[in-house]
């Protein structure tokens, strides 16, 4: 899919009761950048980000970039999420969180950003994306896994 300098939703592929939707805000990608979105409901320790103990994972999402520029910047908001959690996942006494890597190519090759906490609404979950600007290199991808604990 084509990637809009102006920013853009894609929608996540539904998988195990899960669907969402990814949000990219503005940035400097040239014309003809486009995208591959995957989304994973992958067992445990396949994550290439370490979670806490006790935590369950829940799903991932990979972003891949394909653009002639070496690097994209996206100004604040880059891997916004919105997430529908199947109802067999309940939402009531739980904490979700977000943890966000890039560029990932074995493993988490880059610093890991976050946990950042899940807004939490029924069995929606909101994740407002990394607050800063974000430089993305090319040919590699993006990873926001989520997870939640119990308190």
């Amino acid at each position: 899919m084509p990637v809009s300098s102006g920013g853009g939703t894609l929608t996540l592929a539904s998988v195990c009761g899960f669907s969402g939707a990814l949000n990219y805000p503005s940035n400097n990608a040239p014309s003809g950048t486009s995208e591959t979105l995957i989304t994973q409901v992958p067992s445990p320790g396949s994550f290439p980000l370490a979670i806490p103990a006790g935590a369950t994972y829940l799903m991932n999402v990979e972003l891949a970039l394909v653009s002639t520029a070496p690097t994209i910047t996206f100004n604040p908001g880059f891997l916004a999420l919105t997430i529908n959690v199947p109802a067999s996942i309940p939402t009531s006494g739980h904490h979700f969180y977000a943890l966000a890597c890039g560029p990932v190519t074995a493993g988490c090759s880059g610093s890991p950003v976050g946990p950042f906490a899940l807004g939490v609404s029924g069995q929606k979950l909101t994740f407002s994306g990394i607050p800063a600007a974000f430089v993305a290199p090319i040919s590699v991808y993006f990873e926001a896994q989520t997870y939640y604990t119990t308190p």
